[in-house]
């Protein structure tokens, strides 16, 4: 589903602590990135539009970055480490909203929308101005019985830190 192949997008990566920036070419981020959930070092986006800057304690923790990055994307001759964790920063600000959204709204996806971002992961969702009550489950699902109740996996999503899970 959805969450769990954005939370299992970078494999033994993931990043946290985003913070969004603003440059004179647009927004940025800067971020925490782990492996195995452990720190291994920064990255950041200075929305000045060069390349993502990466400050990595370990080479060998870099190259294996990089290798991860060539294999989620072969036709890409340049930067994708940049892409790679700039996908993961984008997933986890998609999930941080939807965690958001998911307090007060009923959230599904429907399986039959083939809107698929690069890597496959259904990018849209519907959100219903309504509480996630089995009552409203009922009503939704009576009208839409084809769709899929986010909330639970919004709620049991675990965003990494810097400092653990939250």
């Amino acid at each position: 589903m959805m969450i769990e192949q954005m939370m299992k997008f970078g494999g033994e990566f993931s990043v946290a602590g985003v913070k969004k920036t603003r440059g004179h070419e647009g927004s940025g981020f800067e971020c925490v990135v782990l492996r195995n959930g452990k720190k291994i070092g920064e990255a950041a986006d200075y929305g000045d539009g060069g390349a993502v800057m990466f400050r990595i304690k370990d080479d060998a923790d870099y190259q294996e970055l990089l290798r991860v990055a060539t294999e989620k994307y072969p036709d890409q001759k340049y930067e994708r480490d940049c892409t790679f964790v700039s996908t993961m920063v984008n997933y986890y600000e998609s999930i941080k909203r939807m965690k958001t959204t998911a307090k007060t709204k009923l959230m599904c996806l429907d399986p039959e929308n083939i809107d698929q971002d690069e890597n496959g992961i259904q990018q849209s969702y519907t959100v219903f101005k309504m509480l996630d009550t089995p009552e409203n489950r009922k009503l939704i699902s009576d009208k839409y019985p084809t769709y899929i109740f986010l909330n639970d996996a919004i709620n049991e999503a675990v965003l990494p830190t810097a400092k653990g899970l939250k």
